[in-house]
């Protein structure tokens, strides 16, 4: 029980966090610097509390060498989820991100359960869990859907310019690809964890992949294009000063990736992922109601609820049967 409460604070707090990290986004304009500063505020919040709690920094690379490179996948993951979200998303609208990228974790949760892959406790499918993931997949499509957001010209606009003469196919994929990589990061930390014996440790070793991937994808646009290429189009290069809203998402971040970690290994990567998605879209209509961080605010519609139901119940059905 407590495993699946972990598991539903840390999709809250992964919704919360996309929320400071947009914000972070839109005061320093550069998806890519926001990723970096997200990962080191992590690692600041991470080292003390190791230190207060374990009293030192041992992380055992002698046994971790032991497995598949795979085993590191978790802290390669993050970069991904955030880069191919910053790219789909202006391109395709973020309902549809949200239900292609659901869609994919949910699954590739699911298979990675069925085969035992990355190291994860191995959990058949059956026919309760098959109802479960499609009661919570229809949910995700009834609280993702917004009135009136295919029709509007400057959304459609917007779209086509963020597409930059790319098929739109190729932000499906994009979205799909994030999904995913969520579902492998959760499964592949938790196997990470059962090594280090420490979610606080591997969580700190995943950050710190997460920031040097993120600084190698800025190091290459920089050399390959400009140093203003890390920033939004149209922005120039700047010398970008730290805020609270950093220090909040670094938080969050520690939170979720931590959760994940501890709870991974109790449930499954699959059962994990649809209570991350629970927690996330609660949080998702909490957001809309009361306008978070300036978010605009967009009404609570009985399709939103009746859909937020069945993907608790398809939760439910999963955890107790």
């Amino acid at each position: 029980m407590i495993a699946i409460i972990i598991a539903t604070i840390a999709g809250v707090c992964a919704t919360t966090q996309a929320s400071v990290n947009a914000e972070t986004r839109r005061l320093i304009k550069s998806p890519y610097l926001s990723a970096a500063f997200n990962f080191v505020f992590s690692i600041i919040v991470l080292l003390p509390l190791i230190l207060l709690i374990d009293h030192n920094l041992h992380i055992p690379f002698a046994e971790i060498s032991r497995y598949p490179l795979w085993i590191w996948l978790g802290g390669c993951c993050g970069p991904f989820v955030i880069m191919t979200s910053v790219h789909s998303v202006p391109a395709i609208g973020s309902a549809r991100h949200m239900m292609l990228a659901c869609t994919a974790q949910i699954l590739g949760g699911l298979i990675i359960d069925q085969f035992g892959l990355l190291g994860s406790q191995q959990i058949p499918m059956t026919l309760a869990r098959f109802i479960g993931a499609a009661l919570v997949l229809g949910g995700i499509v009834a609280v993702s859907i917004e009135k009136g957001g295919t029709s509007d010209e400057e959304s459609i606009e917007k779209s086509m310019k963020a597409r930059r003469g790319l098929p739109i196919a190729v932000f499906f994929i994009l979205s799909l690809i994030n999904g995913t990589a969520a579902a492998v990061q959760v499964a592949a930390n938790g196997t990470l964890n059962t090594v280090v014996d420490n979610a606080l440790k591997t969580a700190l070793i995943s950050m710190c992949i997460g920031l040097t991937v993120t600084c190698l994808i800025m190091a290459v646009l920089s050399i390959v294009r400009s140093p203003d290429a890390i920033f939004e189009e149209g922005t120039k290069f700047n010398i970008v000063k730290p805020n609270r809203f950093m220090a909040y998402g670094g938080t969050l971040a520690v939170v979720v990736v931590g959760g994940n970690t501890v709870a991974a290994n109790v449930l499954g990567t699959g059962l994990v992922n649809i209570l991350n998605l629970a927690g996330m879209m609660a949080m998702s209509l909490f957001v809309d109601a009361i306008g978070l961080l300036g978010i605009a605010k967009k009404p609570v519609t009985i399709l939103k609820l009746v859909g937020m139901g069945m993907i608790i119940a398809g939760a439910a059905i999963i955890s107790l049967m």
